[in-house]
């Protein structure tokens, strides 16, 4: 069934996301409060295709919320979940964002289920996280700044930002 008001919702989200990623360039730093309230607009669009299917889970220190990261660094990893969790099962799907401070550095997370039987018939190939490694690499000079870890039932991807 048609629903006017929710596509008229949909719409105005999907201007400000746009909006919002059009705004800065790519390289550009910004705060990670705005860098969160870019994703949750795409989510909120997403959640409107999966409906409650898709939730998210959102945890992060109120100092992380300030500090510098590079512009729409989350945006691929947030694909990737949807790819890979939403796409490949038919029960709900929390993405999990978090991020804190350890030292100088800002640490992120982001972890969503995984079906390691499912993945097999639809490998991905890689561009996505291997292009946010070599973004990182360029602007922070470090092998380390992202790393992945997959087990059975979670894909978590794990960002170091030095502040």
């Amino acid at each position: 069934a048609f629903k006017p008001n929710k596509a008229r919702q949909m719409i105005q989200q999907l201007s400000d996301y746009l909006r919002s990623t059009l705004k800065n360039k790519e390289n550009n730093l910004v705060d990670l409060k705005d860098e969160i309230k870019s994703i949750e607009l795409y989510l909120e669009i997403e959640k409107v295709r999966f409906g409650k299917r898709l939730t998210t889970d959102l945890k992060m220190d109120e100092v992380c919320l300030e500090k510098k990261i590079p512009h729409q660094l989350l945006q691929p990893l947030i694909e990737n979940d949807i790819k890979y969790g939403l796409y490949q099962t038919l029960g709900e799907v929390n993405i999990k964002i978090e991020a804190g401070l350890i030292k100088d550095d800002l640490y992120i997370e982001v972890c969503n289920p995984f079906d390691n039987e499912s993945q097999n018939q639809f490998k991905g190939e890689g561009f996505g996280l291997n292009s946010l490694k070599r973004r990182l690499y360029l602007l922070y000079n470090r092998m380390d700044s992202l790393n992945t870890e997959v087990d059975d039932q979670f894909f978590k991807a794990k960002i170091i930002i030095p502040q």
